[in-house]
């Protein structure tokens, strides 16, 4: 037997109680994981993995691979433990989160710990221009001075040129050896910082080009025979966040404005971006913080409008960090101050689907959104500084708009450094120039239509303004001057929240707000500030319909600071549905993307307008074929395509399903089919679909046609507007055989057979008819043609109401029938609905029941059986809804109406409380006459 000293037998069990503990942590780690590999992921908090696709890609995943996540913790505590198993971890500032490399293990590991709050991937981030865009634009545009439209020069003879002001530029890098760049007028050093954050150096030199265009915007000396830039005597901090593929990551960018804040930036110009999947991503709330901190944020709004990734879309394109609340997002005009034809248009959605990783453009939810872009600023064909060798080169995009207004800011930073960063963005949004389009018909009259603001937000910028505003701004504003923003029409019993924002602007000590009286049932504002320091609130306003009028309300809301009152326009309409409208958006091929070339969304709106609800056949780039839907839900079906695209149902079934929708059995039972083709749709797959009401498609040499409607008591002339000339620019000729339909000039036709059994409506024109968007350049022409622009304005939108509201159910009948009107605490109740409209039932609707008394909806309830032959049924006790004794209002609503009965609810008699009561009354005495007793003795 080995005798071992006290040294050695101390340092063997050291060693055995260490073998112990690494094979037990190893053990246990390996039966965590095991049991998280055959665990049911359903069970794990995957709610807090923030984006789907990552959530996908993780379930794909092996156990041991890694990937690097920005992530919040429960604790701060946890982020010692996290050093144990993480790589890489970097804590930052201003975004309340760490960055960290973690293998799939790990990560669902922590999870299941409760030690993460939010996951996020560390996403993609790139540059806000493109090189394509800018060669597709129009050759015979002039190089735009860009200082000459936001009225530098103003300025400038004031001897305001940016001093002493730093500007952090957060992209590709800069060009060190530019002159113009490295020098400020003084012949001074003006690349006061510099970090390379993809490569970890100091070598900030550009290998793209993007960050030295965008430094000579902002502030080019104009020394040495190089063109100007807006704030030609600000400093600069270059921080190199992106690749020479102009490509990064939301860790950089957020790497990048810590950065910026530590060495004292004044202005962040971020010309950057990416699809949004969450509205309030990591690289969003770094932004929002970093202004919040004192500084001020440009970003760019991003160049996704009119392109295929995102269907030809116009709305819901702004890209994140741009929909950040507290910053400045940036669009941009050309030199004829109109929008550049990509520039992003909102409001703030999230327009990604992280499950299928596509962009979305048709079924975006607007919930809770805000206006973006907030200004416009040149954009389009500027004079900039080059990285290769160069002196200047043309630049075009969204990201040079950005820098503009970087600039914008520096100046008048100069002036009134002490300002709130909020101070300086209103001054820009209450000063800037709204838009118009000013047009000659092709009847060579003057026609001016106003940009809407989801297009430019306050509008063109103007410093020499701007500056003046902030010798004595207003005490309060608002952004943006009317709410709502996006939608103007709203069906009953319906909810909806959107943004804006006030702006105090001078130290007060009291707020309120008054909601007008007409509106007071139907508008709530919240995030009321709670202190009334200068600086910018995003408020929220809550428009709910239940119990409105049916009607367009004119009204406002008025906020009192210190005893002053601002108003606050509000402008919507209530109204009752009355149908629905599928939209099909198809086309052949493998790219399927579907908004009507930037005009789904002027359909929604006038469909909505004129009763019918909306709905989508696709469904993210996925298109089910028609024939797979019931037809018979839909009062009314349009075939839509965007500009240029082929229409062709995807088969035989298709075509069918039309046919048997339009004429069952040879005969009418309801319902209106609404054609859209376009110049190059397949008339043959159409001409099939109408054979059954002999009608027949042919293409036409003419351009346009111009009819006279003053004299007719056609449907287009009596409702809703007057219109006496309409422009339509038809590549179609329409033939038929049957005298029912109304024939407009070979290029309309309309037919009605409503009184009995339903009705068909079918148009054919050029698809350009309906847009109703501020585009400059045309897939058409490759010149600027104020002829071609004016055929997508005017009356056309008009007509297309008026087609929409002609083609809409009229009414719809609801039968109520309710069993008892008083009734007690446990007996059922019953509500049966039978809905229809003159010609066919209604199915498919949805309802909600409500349980009020004179003052407020105690409680809501949603669950009710759906018969699908227009009869549904409601089934509920009074003791579900948790109601006491009393008087009630019981309400069936839907969204196109609200139906109200007074009922009684009666308590139902019990002996259970008798007894229990008699049974406490009997204790008491004995407990009283026992102590009595006791007392005695």
């Amino acid at each position: 037997m080995i005798k071992l000293s006290h040294k050695h037998q101390f340092l063997l069990c050291f060693f055995l109680v260490t073998f112990c503990f690494f094979s037990y942590s190893s053990f246990a780690k390996s039966i965590n994981y095991q049991q998280l590999s055959n665990n049911n992921k359903s069970n794990l908090k995957t709610e807090i993995i923030r984006e789907k696709s990552f959530q996908k890609i993780l379930n794909g995943a092996s156990l041991g691979s890694e990937f690097r996540i920005l992530v919040k913790l429960s604790k701060q505590t946890y982020l010692r433990t996290l050093k144990n198993y993480g790589k890489d971890i970097h804590e930052f500032n201003v975004y309340p989160g760490i960055a960290i490399t973690l293998s799939k293990a790990e990560i669902m590991n922590q999870i299941q710990n409760n030690v993460f709050t939010e996951i996020w991937r560390n996403s993609e981030i790139t540059t806000l221009s493109n090189d394509q865009q800018v060669e597709s634009l129009n050759l015979t545009q002039n190089t735009l001075d860009f200082n000459e439209k936001v009225e530098t020069s103003d300025l400038w003879n004031k001897g305001i040129y940016g001093s002493d002001i730093t500007v952090a530029i957060l992209d590709t890098g800069i060009d060190l050896d530019n002159p113009a760049l490295n020098r400020t007028m003084e012949n001074e050093v003006r690349i006061i910082g510099a970090w390379n954050f993809v490569q970890h150096t100091f070598d900030v030199d550009d290998d793209n080009g993007h960050g030295t265009e965008i430094a000579g915007i902002i502030g080019s000396s104009g020394l040495h025979g190089y063109m100007q830039g807006v704030a030609p005597n600000c400093k600069f901090l270059i921080g190199k966040i992106l690749s020479n593929t102009a490509s990064g990551t939301v860790e950089n960018l957020i790497q990048g404005i810590d950065w910026a804040i530590e060495n004292e930036a004044d202005v962040i110009n971020l010309s950057v971006g990416k699809p949004v999947n969450d509205k309030m991503s990591p690289e969003v709330e770094a932004v929002n913080n970093a202004v919040k901190q004192g500084i001020i944020v440009c970003v760019g709004v991003g160049n996704s409008r009119k392109t295929i990734e995102f269907g030809y879309n116009d709305f819901y394109t702004v890209l994140s960090p741009g929909i950040a609340t507290q910053a400045i997002t940036v669009g941009a005009t050309d030199n004829n101050n109109i929008l550049y034809e990509h520039s992003s248009a909102g409001p703030v959605a999230v327009n990604y689907n992280s499950t299928t990783s596509r962009t979305m453009f048709d079924t975006i939810s607007e919930d809770d959104s805000w206006l973006k872009p907030d200004v416009l600023a040149p954009g389009v064909k500027l004079n900039t500084t080059s990285y290769n060798g160069k002196k200047t080169t043309i630049v075009t995009g969204t990201s040079y708009a950005t820098a503009v207004v970087s600039g914008v800011c520096s100046l008048l930073l100069q002036v009134y450094y002490e300002a709130h960063p909020s101070m300086i963005k209103n001054a820009i949004l209450e000063t800037s120039q709204s838009l118009n389009l000013n047009l000659i018909t092709p009847l060579d009259e003057s026609m001016s239509y106003s940009v809407s603001a989801q297009y430019q937000g306050a509008g063109l910028v103007n410093v020499s303004s701007a500056l003046e505003y902030l010798l004595n701004p207003s005490t309060i504003t608002f952004q943006p001057s009317r709410i709502p923003y996006t939608q103007y029409y709203y069906f009953l019993n319906s909810e909806k929240i959107l943004t804006f924002q006030l702006y105090i602007n001078k130290k007060i000590d009291d707020l309120s707000i008054e909601i007008a009286n007409n509106i007071v049932d139907l508008v709530t504002i919240s995030n009321l500030p709670t202190s009334f320091n200068i600086g910018q609130y995003d408020l929220k306003m809550k428009l709910t319909t239940e119990d409105a009028y049916q009607t367009r309300y004119r009204s406002y809301i008025s906020v009192i600071a210190d005893g002053e009152e601002f108003r606050y326009n509000i402008e919507f309409h209530v109204i009752s549905a009355k149908g629905r409208i599928l939209l099909d958006c198809g086309v052949t091929g493998d790219e399927k993307y579907y908004s009507l070339f930037g005009s789904l969304k002027d359909i929604i709106e006038l469909s909505r307008a004129a009763g019918l609800i909306p709905e989508i056949q696709t469904k993210d780039g996925l298109l089910e074929p028609i024939s797979t839907k019931n037809l018979n839900d839909y009062e009314v079906i349009s075939l839509i395509n965007y500009n240029n695209s082929i229409y062709q149902t995807s088969s035989d079934e298709d075509l069918s399903a039309l046919s048997d929708y339009l004429l069952p059995d040879g005969n009418f039972y309801g319902g209106t089919l609404l054609l859209l083709p376009s110049a190059t749709s397949d008339l043959n797959s159409i001409n099939t679909l109408l054979s059954p009401v002999n009608i027949s498609y042919e293409m036409l040499l003419e351009n346009s046609i111009i009819f006279d409607l003053s004299g007719s008591s056609d449907i287009l002339s009596t409702h809703p507007n007057q219109i006496n000339e309409l422009f339509i620019p038809s590549p179609f000729n329409i033939s038929t055989e049957n005298e029912l339909y109304l024939s407009l000039n070979n290029s309309f036709v309309y037919a009605d057979f409503r009184l009995d059994n339903g009705s068909l409506l079918i148009a054919a024109n050029n698809i350009d008819m309906f847009l109703n968007t501020p585009y400059l350049y045309s897939s058409e022409t490759s010149e600027y043609d104020e002829l071609f622009l004016s055929s997508g304005f005017g009356s056309n939108n008009e007509m297309l109401g008026n087609l929409l509201y002609a083609s809409s159910v009229r009414s719809l009948l609801f039968d109520y029938e309710i069993n008892k009107i008083e009734v007690k605490y446990d007996d059922p109740i019953q509500i049966e609905i039978n809905v229809y409209n003159q010609y066919k039932t209604i199915k498919n609707w949805d309802f909600y029941l409500t349980l009020e008394t004179k003052d407020e909806i105690l409680t809501r309830y949603y669950d009710f059986e759906d018969f699908s032959n227009g009869t549904y049924s409601f089934s509920f006790k009074l003791s579900d809804l948790k109601a006491s004794p009393g008087e009630y209002i019981l309400r069936i609503r839907s969204l196109s109406g609200t139906e109200s009965w007074t009922i009684n609810f009666l308590a139902k008699v019990s002996w259970g409380p008798l007894i229990i009561g008699f049974s406490l009354v009997i204790s008491t005495t004995f407990l009283l006459l026992y102590r009595r007793v006791r007392i005695k003795k």
